[in-house]
């Protein structure tokens, strides 16, 4: 038996069985948040919405993910790992095929608020699932999986949308609809995925634990072979604990920073495009193909090395060009196509790789009793900043222009970047229950290979 029946264990077909499940919900997220902005462009004329209409159903989403981040995340705690990643899926089935029966803008709006909740609902669900069952030595990459997920729904999003845009005047409810069918097949198929040992245990559940050990690895297996303690915690000891509060202001400060420019690109895009000078609904469509195309290849890349570089480096070296495919957008005059077909591509490209610690760090960081309410208080709060920013990007196109927009994304993106030179730990190489531990980042442990893991310790709350 290897010395940790989890962690040491070798990738199997369960392994990828549950990797690819939890990632189904990151997929339908990326799929729902990113189809709106094509749906807008039939349904603001269809609906008579105003301006402010348009805000909230770019924004209303992010702040479902607020409410259903944070309660979802403490459900996920409570009521364990399996029931909860089922019931936000069924929610999210449910009203994908509601929105396409809206008559009135407001109906949109609501339904967009609870899908919302149901998206941010999975994010501490499957990044808790996923890095329960998963080996140390492929955690980062199938933590990341999860980011590059996210990227392959939005690009089969705006791919669908291309294709049923040609539907007649009521495309855009057959977008809003498409979400719903791999949703039930996700529902479906999740059902076989039994509760993370680690959260069984957690719960003093240890007779529950070692049937699903066994079940999974074999009759071998045994809780014994687990560093998992059996504790119950709330969030506000746990934050208490050295390290914790300043954990989770890390990664409040990195994801917002990522996300906040990112989301209001992808709800935007073809209203970016059109300030840049661009037109045709083809070249927004097309437009949004390809930055997500982009941007799924930086996610593989980064997946790639994610394991083999550490954590640290994928997430600090991206922001750099980030920042400058910004300030380009910024700059450069709306005839410099070239220009803004390089920032656009530029930033796409290296986005997907810095997105994809949204998963492994807030997986890693923090002990399994509040591993979910810990990343479901992160997503609720990033998503204050995604919502706003979503919020006001349409508002700031329409007041100042496009190029300050991008400049505003460039000051947001510069401040990711110093928080993360400044903040960012390294957690390559590690238990869970290693990375997890108080205060166990401010030392510097050697990886298997004998060679220093660069860390910038636990930062200060």
């Amino acid at each position: 038996m290897p010395r940790n029946v989890i962690d040491d264990a070798p990738m199997s077909s369960f392994h990828w069985r549950v990797s690819l499940l939890s990632a189904g919900g990151p997929f339908l997220d990326g799929w729902v948040l990113s189809i709106i902005g094509i749906v807008l462009i039939q349904a603001e004329p269809a609906l008579d919405m105003s301006s402010l209409d348009v805000a909230l159903t770019g924004s209303m989403a992010l702040a479902g993910m607020l409410v259903g981040g944070f309660f979802g995340g403490y459900l996920c705690d409570r009521l364990g790992r399996k029931t909860t990643y089922t019931i936000d899926l069924v929610a999210f089935l449910v009203c994908s095929v509601l929105s396409a029966m809206v008559t009135d803008a407001w109906q949109l709006i609501t339904l967009r608020f609870i899908v919302g909740m149901a998206v941010g609902a999975d994010y501490p669900i499957a990044a808790s699932l996923l890095a329960e069952f998963v080996p140390r030595r492929r955690r980062g990459a199938l933590l990341a999986s999860l980011v590059t997920a996210w990227f392959v729904g939005s690009t089969v999003s705006y791919a669908i949308g291309y294709w049923l845009a040609g539907f007649g005047d009521s495309s855009w409810r057959w977008m809003l609809f498409s979400a719903a069918v791999p949703a039930l097949v996700i529902v479906l198929l999740r059902t076989s995925i039994p509760e993370s040992p680690r959260w069984l245990l957690s719960r003093g559940r240890r007779k529950e634990a070692e049937e699903v050990l066994k079940r999974v690895f074999g009759p071998q297996a045994s809780v014994d072979d687990m560093d998992e303690p059996a504790a119950s915690a709330s969030i506000g000891r746990v934050l208490r604990r050295n390290g914790y509060s300043g954990r989770i202001l890390f990664v409040i400060a990195f994801q917002t920073a990522q996300i906040v420019p990112l989301y209001a690109i992808y709800a935007y895009l073809p209203r970016m495009l059109e300030d840049f000078g661009f037109s045709g609904d083809d070249i927004s469509y097309v437009g949004g193909i390809l930055s997500s195309i982009v941007i799924l290849i930086g996610a593989i890349a980064g997946s790639l090395v994610m394991d083999r570089w550490g954590r640290r480096p994928v997430l600090i070296l991206p922001f750099i060009p980030m920042v400058g495919a910004l300030l380009l957008l910024g700059v450069a005059p709306n005839s410099a196509t070239a220009a803004i077909v390089v920032g656009l591509g530029v930033y796409c490209l290296f986005s997907g790789i810095t997105g994809l610690l949204v998963w492994p760090y807030p997986g890693e960081l923090f002990p399994t009793e509040v591993r979910s309410t810990a990343i479901g208080l992160i997503t609720a709060i990033t998503r204050i900043g995604a919502a706003g920013g979503t919020f006001l990007a349409p508002l700031s196109m329409s007041g100042l222009g496009i190029h300050i927009t991008m400049i505003i994304g460039a000051g947001i993106t510069a401040a990711g970047l110093v928080v993360s030179i400044i903040w960012a730990p390294e957690t390559k190489g590690r238990s869970l229950a290693e990375t997890s531990a108080p205060g166990a980042l401010r030392q510097r442990p050697e990886t298997d290979q004998g060679t220093a893991i660069v860390s910038a310790g636990d930062p200060a709350p």
